[in-house]
């Protein structure tokens, strides 16, 4: 395997432990990178999570030696009650341990493993792939001598000497093929093709075209979701409801025409100027060449800034994504911010590897005063880039349209993983604009049927950009803009429908025109960005008498996980225009469902906050998306119980700190894990910052 790679700390970590604990355990059965198999297929084997310029490995195999205090009944049963929450998922024996709950069965309860190797040499354990997780070397509570608590179930076989291979896949993935029509056959697990790849890209899963485990997990829970028959195999009924649920938005409508490559979009050459110089621009965003200009015909002088120390790399080579970056932050600021002026600050701020990979997307967005949120996204497609575009906000899509050969020869073909970062800047219908830092120009994309966005016009290498799901949104935009001397900005328009999840409402008011009284006071707060909601949400904490600090992060770790960009949203919204008719057929508790900071459900619970505060929420539900009622409602009902009947107190308290716990306060054990990361680094920064 040509990519330089390594092993997630914390999984050394445990292997020292456990070495520590049976010194003299065999390692027949260890491994971490996984063999061919893995590489055909979606495996935390693989090194498929990136660290600078450095693959990491997310899986361990641990040898089941017993006779020597490696007995992994005994390992995997301490690890279950540990419950540690760096943990993603444990195999063992036929069995398999989730951290977050999956397919009806809750967290950390075991369930059958389906594969074909039943884990009985090795326990396979995989750690979550967030930094903070996978390079955590906190201890794992093991230690030589130590009293390992009861058994999980007896293994059925205890050699220990056939050494590790992974699971043995190869053999159960029929051969791939191509040119296989959608829907012409029946897929399910040990399937291979392109109409695999399709439905893969379609759920949002790794597309790599072999239907294994988390494939058809992935299939049975969208059946579950869509009223089909869960059976995980994509027959007849699973393949027409995939077809309509990607169907464009208006099948019914002509498709618009393909612009002429030789016309560019219409754009402005007025607006960005730095240095006497004047830059072209789109949909109020400039457009910045990372090297060679198209427009100009020369090399940008900041094309030959090197940001990878280890390689000597330059931004003319690898600063696509930092110009991306900073034509967004120049048209959400109305500040023209040159890719000269970003390389120097994030140089400066130690924000690029080694091999010129950026470290910190979040800290480019410190570089403009208020600062903006970056957010790295996955799995993002045409309807939430129009959610985006359509709130006012840009998105930096990744897109394919090279590989390399066994030569290192870079060659025009798709193998379904990132080239090269651009700005999506606006949409008519199902065209889309975006400024290429790639020469500065200025390209159209179109929808193709599987939610992704294709390039109109052919590159150099002769394919078509095509975006892969890896994505960056930002907290606001140019039509969201913050005032430079205040921590709170203007207030976004109302949204209509849910197109967005953005959504602001006026104050009530009675019929003379004044403001309706509320019974409990409401917080004086009308929307701001994702630092203003931070201090807003911190303000109302300590308001409502939640001080402690453990207690605010996770109020601050629940919105987080709620919402994404800290805006009130509507449940479901992540479906776009399909929202409302899926909300209608799917949600008992419609037209009630999930609205605000944290999602407030049923009837019964809008009729007690619309007593509590002296307002309507029966007759005009969509009160709980206005920031101020929205703000209330997260405190107190995280405060009261009132959701689930779990209170914070009971999870975090002077005595005990339960995040992980604590998500029963809103949604059982569900991402519970996720949620427990978020608290602690919400935490840290409470205690550093000292916000509010």
């Amino acid at each position: 395997m040509s990519k330089k790679w390594r092993v997630a700390k914390a999984l050394e970590q445990l292997l020292a432990e456990l070495n520590s604990h049976a010194p003299n355990r065999s390692k027949a059965s260890d491994g971490a990178i996984g063999d061919a198999a893995h590489a055909s297929r979606t495996s935390d084997h693989n090194p498929w999570v990136d660290d600078g310029a450095m693959g990491v490995v997310t899986a361990r195999d641990f040898t089941h030696d017993p006779a020597h205090g490696a007995d992994m009944n005994k390992i995997v049963a301490h690890l279950v009650k540990l419950r540690d929450p760096r943990i993603k998922y444990i195999i063992w024996n036929w069995k398999m341990w989730r951290s977050y709950d999956k397919l009806g069965a809750s967290a950390w309860t075991p369930t059958d493993y389906t594969g074909s190797n039943g884990h009985t040499k090795h326990a396979h354990v995989s750690v979550n792939s967030d930094k903070a997780s996978y390079d955590s070397t906190a201890t794992w509570g093991l230690s030589k001598g130590m009293v390992i608590v009861k058994d999980v179930a007896p293994s059925t076989d205890q050699s220990t000497s056939t050494p590790h291979s992974g699971p043995q896949t190869a053999s159960r993935f029929e051969k791939y093929r191509e040119g296989i029509e959608l829907g012409s056959r029946n897929i399910k697990e040990g399937s291979a093709g392109n109409d695999v790849k399709w439905v893969q890209a379609a759920l949002g899963v790794r597309a790599d075209g072999y239907f294994g485990p988390i494939t058809e997990d992935t299939v049975i829970h969208w059946q579950k979701a869509h009223k089909l028959t869960p059976d995980g195999i994509v027959g007849p009924m699973t393949w027409k409801a995939l077809k309509a649920f990607m169907a464009p938005k208006n099948p019914n409508k002509p498709a618009p025409q393909q612009p002429n490559p030789q016309t560019p979009p219409a754009v402005s050459n007025t607006g960005f100027v730095k240095n006497g110089r004047t830059f072209l621009s789109q949909d109020g965003y400039p457009v910045f060449a990372q090297g060679y200009d198209g427009t100009t015909k020369r090399n940008e002088d900041w094309g030959s800034i090197v940001i990878a120390s280890g390689t000597g790399r330059t931004v003319s080579a690898i600063g696509c994504a930092m110009t991306a970056v900073t034509m967004a932050l120049s048209g959400i600021t109305g500040k023209t911010i040159t890719p000269d002026e970003m390389a120097t600050f994030m140089k400066k701020k130690n924000g690029f590897g080694s091999g010129g990979d950026i470290q910190s997307w979040d800290l480019m967005g410190t570089l403009v005063s208020p600062q903006v949120d970056l957010f790295r996204k996955t799995g993002f497609k045409a309807d939430q880039i129009d959610q985006e575009l359509d709130a006012g906000r840009p998105v930096i899509v990744h897109v394919d349209y090279v590989t390399k050969n066994s030569a290192g020869k870079r060659e025009g073909k798709y193998d379904g993983t990132g080239d090269h970062w651009f700005l999506v800047t606006g949409r008519s219908g199902n065209q889309y604009r975006a400024n290429d830092p790639a020469g500065g120009n200025r390209l159209t994309l179109h929808r193709m049927t599987d939610g992704r966005l294709e390039a109109d016009v052919a590159t150099s290498k002769g394919t078509k950009y095509r975006t892969v799901g890896n994505a960056v949104t930002f907290s606001r935009g140019p039509a969201v803009r913050v005032a430079d001397n205040k921590g709170q900005g203007s207030t976004p328009k109302a949204s209509t429908g849910s197109a967005t999840n953005v959504v602001v409402l006026k104050p009530a008011q009675n019929k003379a025109g004044s403001k309706v009284p509320s019974k409990s006071p409401l917080p004086n707060f009308a929307g701001a960005d994702r630092a203003g909601t931070v201090k807003a949400i911190h303000d109302e904490c300590l308001r409502q008498g939640v001080t402690m600090l453990e207690q605010i992060a996770y109020v601050l770790a629940t919105v987080e996980l709620e919402t994404g960009h800290f805006q009130p949203i509507r449940e479901a919204d992540y479906l776009g225009a399909r929202a409302e008719g899926y909300r209608k057929n799917n949600l008992r508790y419609y037209p009630y469902y999930g609205r605000g900071y944290v999602q407030l459900t049923w009837k019964t619970n809008y009729e007690k906050y619309g007593k509590l505060l002296g307002l309507d929420m029966v007759k005009t539900p969509d009160l709980a998306l206005r920031p101020d009622v929205a703000l209330f409602v997260l405190v107190h009902g995280m405060k009261k119980g009132t959701f689930t009947g779990v209170s914070l107190s009971t999870y975090i308290n002077g005595s005990r700190v339960d995040f992980r716990g604590a998500r029963a306060i809103i949604n059982g054990s569900d991402k519970a894990a996720q949620c427990a990361g978020y608290a602690q680094k919400w935490l840290s920064t409470l205690k550093l910052k000292k916000v509010g």
